[in-house]
Protein backbone atom coordinates (compact mmCIF):
# COMPACT_ATOMS: atom_id res chain seq x y z
CA UNK A 1 0.00 0.00 0.00
CA UNK A 2 0.97 3.32 -0.43
CA UNK A 3 -0.01 6.56 1.01
CA UNK A 4 -1.01 9.41 -1.05
CA UNK A 5 -1.91 13.52 -0.21
CA UNK A 6 -4.81 15.06 -1.94
CA UNK A 7 -5.98 18.39 -1.28
CA UNK A 8 -9.62 19.38 -2.01
CA UNK A 9 -10.68 22.91 -3.08
CA UNK A 10 -13.44 25.08 -3.72
CA UNK A 11 -13.59 28.69 -4.71
CA UNK A 12 -14.82 31.30 -2.72
CA UNK A 13 -17.66 31.97 -4.74
CA UNK A 14 -19.26 28.53 -3.29
CA UNK A 15 -19.98 30.03 -0.32
CA UNK A 16 -23.89 29.80 0.76
CA UNK A 17 -24.56 32.25 3.86
CA UNK A 18 -27.21 31.08 5.65
CA UNK A 19 -28.87 34.19 7.05
CA UNK A 20 -27.77 36.57 4.24
CA UNK A 21 -27.86 40.48 5.77
CA UNK A 22 -30.58 42.85 4.29
CA UNK A 23 -28.81 45.27 2.26
CA UNK A 24 -31.46 48.02 2.93
CA UNK A 25 -30.87 47.73 6.64
CA UNK A 26 -27.08 47.24 6.19
CA UNK A 27 -26.84 49.82 3.58
CA UNK A 28 -24.21 47.28 1.66
CA UNK A 29 -25.54 46.42 -1.72
CA UNK A 30 -25.50 43.89 -2.86
CA UNK A 31 -24.61 41.90 -0.03
CA UNK A 32 -23.21 39.09 -0.46
CA UNK A 33 -21.15 40.09 -3.41
CA UNK A 34 -19.44 37.64 -5.76
CA UNK A 35 -16.67 38.29 -7.98
CA UNK A 36 -13.69 36.41 -9.09
CA UNK A 37 -11.75 36.51 -5.44
CA UNK A 38 -14.57 35.03 -3.71
CA UNK A 39 -17.28 36.21 -1.71
CA UNK A 40 -17.89 38.75 0.42
CA UNK A 41 -20.35 40.01 3.59
CA UNK A 42 -20.90 42.65 4.89
CA UNK A 43 -22.77 42.62 8.33
CA UNK A 44 -23.19 44.85 11.47
CA UNK A 45 -22.71 43.16 15.22
CA UNK A 46 -24.14 39.59 15.47
CA UNK A 47 -23.23 35.74 14.13
CA UNK A 48 -23.40 33.99 10.81
CA UNK A 49 -22.82 30.45 9.51
CA UNK A 50 -20.93 29.87 6.31
CA UNK A 51 -21.34 26.54 3.87
CA UNK A 52 -19.55 25.32 1.46
CA UNK A 53 -19.94 21.53 -0.20
CA UNK A 54 -16.55 20.18 -0.87
CA UNK A 55 -15.67 17.24 -3.61
CA UNK A 56 -15.46 14.12 -1.36
CA UNK A 57 -12.52 11.35 -2.42
CA UNK A 58 -14.56 8.31 -2.43
CA UNK A 59 -12.79 7.02 -5.61
CA UNK A 60 -9.19 7.41 -4.69
CA UNK A 61 -9.40 3.17 -3.63
CA UNK A 62 -10.91 0.20 -5.50
CA UNK A 63 -14.47 -0.40 -4.42
CA UNK A 64 -13.83 -2.47 -1.95
CA UNK A 65 -14.87 -2.70 2.33
CA UNK A 66 -11.38 -1.28 3.18
CA UNK A 67 -11.50 2.39 2.87
CA UNK A 68 -8.63 3.90 4.67
CA UNK A 69 -8.48 8.02 4.45
CA UNK A 70 -7.67 10.52 7.00
CA UNK A 71 -8.87 13.61 7.19
CA UNK A 72 -5.74 15.95 8.02
CA UNK A 73 -6.66 19.45 7.82
CA UNK A 74 -9.42 22.28 7.12
CA UNK A 75 -8.16 24.78 4.64
CA UNK A 76 -9.20 28.87 4.83
CA UNK A 77 -8.15 31.81 2.65
CA UNK A 78 -9.60 34.88 2.73
CA UNK A 79 -9.38 38.59 4.06
CA UNK A 80 -11.55 39.80 7.21
CA UNK A 81 -12.26 43.15 9.26
CA UNK A 82 -13.80 43.63 12.41
CA UNK A 83 -14.46 39.80 12.52
CA UNK A 84 -13.73 36.50 13.64
CA UNK A 85 -13.97 32.49 12.91
CA UNK A 86 -15.43 31.11 16.27
CA UNK A 87 -16.08 27.47 14.75
CA UNK A 88 -15.25 24.90 11.88
CA UNK A 89 -17.37 21.75 11.71
CA UNK A 90 -17.26 19.13 9.00
CA UNK A 91 -19.74 17.34 8.25
CA UNK A 92 -20.37 13.87 6.10
CA UNK A 93 -23.87 13.10 4.61
CA UNK A 94 -26.83 15.05 3.76
CA UNK A 95 -30.45 15.75 4.12
CA UNK A 96 -31.49 12.77 6.72
CA UNK A 97 -28.77 10.97 7.30
CA UNK A 98 -25.58 13.83 8.44
CA UNK A 99 -22.92 13.41 10.46
CA UNK A 100 -20.77 15.82 12.01
CA UNK A 101 -17.29 13.98 12.17
CA UNK A 102 -15.11 16.81 13.75
CA UNK A 103 -15.42 20.74 14.83
CA UNK A 104 -12.87 22.70 15.74
CA UNK A 105 -14.55 25.46 18.24
CA UNK A 106 -12.34 28.36 18.98
CA UNK A 107 -12.42 29.70 23.04
CA UNK A 108 -10.29 32.99 21.71
CA UNK A 109 -9.98 33.35 18.58
CA UNK A 110 -8.32 36.61 16.59
CA UNK A 111 -9.79 39.71 15.31
CA UNK A 112 -9.55 39.24 11.48
CA UNK A 113 -7.86 42.74 10.04
CA UNK A 114 -6.65 41.61 6.82
CA UNK A 115 -5.68 38.12 4.56
CA UNK A 116 -5.56 35.16 6.35
CA UNK A 117 -4.77 31.17 5.66
CA UNK A 118 -5.13 28.81 7.88
CA UNK A 119 -5.11 25.48 8.58
CA UNK A 120 -6.66 23.92 11.15
CA UNK A 121 -5.46 19.70 11.84
CA UNK A 122 -8.46 17.33 12.88
CA UNK A 123 -7.80 13.21 12.81
CA UNK A 124 -10.67 11.12 11.64
CA UNK A 125 -9.04 7.46 11.50
CA UNK A 126 -10.35 5.29 8.99
CA UNK A 127 -14.01 6.75 8.79
CA UNK A 128 -15.64 5.91 5.43
CA UNK A 129 -16.22 8.57 2.65
CA UNK A 130 -18.80 7.67 0.75
CA UNK A 131 -21.17 10.69 1.80
CA UNK A 132 -20.76 14.17 0.73
CA UNK A 133 -18.54 16.80 2.74
CA UNK A 134 -19.76 19.90 3.91
CA UNK A 135 -17.59 22.83 5.88
CA UNK A 136 -19.82 25.22 7.98
CA UNK A 137 -17.79 28.29 9.58
CA UNK A 138 -19.07 30.54 12.00
CA UNK A 139 -17.97 34.31 11.87
CA UNK A 140 -18.87 36.56 14.33
CA UNK A 141 -19.08 39.84 13.27
CA UNK A 142 -18.68 42.94 15.25
CA UNK A 143 -19.30 46.77 14.59
CA UNK A 144 -19.15 46.95 10.80
CA UNK A 145 -17.49 43.47 9.80
CA UNK A 146 -16.45 41.85 6.92
CA UNK A 147 -15.47 38.94 5.84
CA UNK A 148 -14.31 37.65 2.03
CA UNK A 149 -13.75 34.24 1.49
CA UNK A 150 -11.58 33.17 -1.06
CA UNK A 151 -11.55 29.20 -0.99
CA UNK A 152 -12.18 26.16 1.54
CA UNK A 153 -10.80 22.91 1.26
CA UNK A 154 -9.96 20.07 3.03
CA UNK A 155 -6.35 17.52 3.41
CA UNK A 156 -6.61 13.85 3.22
CA UNK A 157 -4.13 11.07 3.30
CA UNK A 158 -5.28 7.66 1.63
CA UNK A 159 -3.48 4.33 1.69
CA UNK A 160 -4.29 3.07 -1.60
CA UNK A 161 -2.64 -0.09 -3.49
CA UNK A 162 0.25 -0.24 -5.11
CA UNK A 163 -0.72 -1.02 -8.51
CA UNK A 164 -2.90 1.81 -8.11
CA UNK A 165 -0.38 4.44 -7.69
CA UNK A 166 1.37 5.91 -10.21
CA UNK A 167 4.60 7.80 -9.57
CA UNK A 168 4.56 11.62 -11.21
CA UNK A 169 7.50 10.59 -12.96
CA UNK A 170 6.75 7.46 -14.24
CA UNK A 171 6.59 7.34 -18.18
CA UNK A 172 3.17 7.80 -19.52
CA UNK A 173 1.53 4.91 -21.59
CA UNK A 174 0.52 5.97 -25.42
CA UNK A 175 -1.34 3.83 -27.94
Amino acid sequence: MATTRHDFWVHGLEAHVQNEPDPISTGYTPNPRRNSQGTRVRQDVGENWFHFALPTPIALQPDTDEHHVELLQVLLRGSGKNCRIKAVHVWSGGAGGGKKICEYNFVASRLLDGEFEEEHDFTTPNYSWRDPLAIDILVEFEGDGDITFGGAGVRFEAEVPDWVYVHRDAPCLSR
